[in-house]
């Protein structure tokens, strides 16, 4: 099997400033409809409800906010239309990080508007 096609790839955000913590918060259960989305995009380990690091790192935008905000605009430079995030809070000031968070949506998505 080749390397995984990421443009079909789903993608969900974390914190833009906070590294995220230990990735148990997204190593849970698949449903049914990411599975097949995730298996069609060569991560075959989604099958036994395994997120590998190599995974995590495709799907999960994480990092301080210029690491997310380059991942989001990576995304963007694949031509996706739309891109649906799930902010997670992290660290020991949870309502800070998603308040970080959607301002880097914010920004983004202005951004993106004016393009």
């Amino acid at each position: 099997m080749g390397a995984p096609d990421h443009r079909a790839t789903p993608r969900w955000g974390a914190d833009a400033h906070t590294p995220l913590e230990p990735m148990t918060t997204i190593r849970r259960r698949t449903t049914p409809i990411y599975q097949r989305m995730l298996m069609a995009a060569g991560f075959a380990e989604v099958a036994n409800n395994t997120w590998s690091d190599r995974m995590i790192d495709v799907v999960v935008l994480w990092g301080n906010e210029t690491r997310v905000e380059e991942r989001l605009w990576e995304l963007l430079s694949f031509r996706a239309t739309e891109v649906l995030v799930s902010p997670i809070a992290a660290g020991s000031n949870r309502t800070g990080s998603l308040d970080r968070t959607m301002r880097l949506l914010g920004r983004t998505a202005q951004a993106v508007a004016m393009a």
